[in-house]
């Protein structure tokens, strides 16, 4: 056989791969504002599992950073609360 091994054959089952901290940065930025991507959406064009994104998104949101979707107290983006203040507005 040679030594050439598939891209599956690289890590056995439950082995964690190493992923770098830039990777990292850009795959949690997708989730993030501007883009805003569900958790499900960039799991599965990265190939990273959702609960590995959902830790690394509590970690962020550990750090202080704002995070959308990380709790119920839900931390409005500058457009969300001009449609909120327009929504009262408009209501009175």
């Amino acid at each position: 056989m040679s030594g050439c091994m598939s891209p599956h054959q690289k890590y056995q089952w439950g082995a964690m791969k190493r992923i770098s901290p830039e990777r990292k940065a850009a795959v949690l930025a997708k989730i993030l504002r501007p883009y805003n991507m569900t958790v499900a959406a960039v799991a599965q064009m990265e190939g990273i599992s959702e609960a590995t994104l959902y830790y690394w998104r509590n970690q962020t949101k550990a750090e202080g950073k704002p995070v959308p979707g990380a709790d119920n107290s839900s931390e409005q983006s500058p457009a969300q609360a001009r449609l909120a203040d327009e929504s009262i507005s408009l209501a009175e």
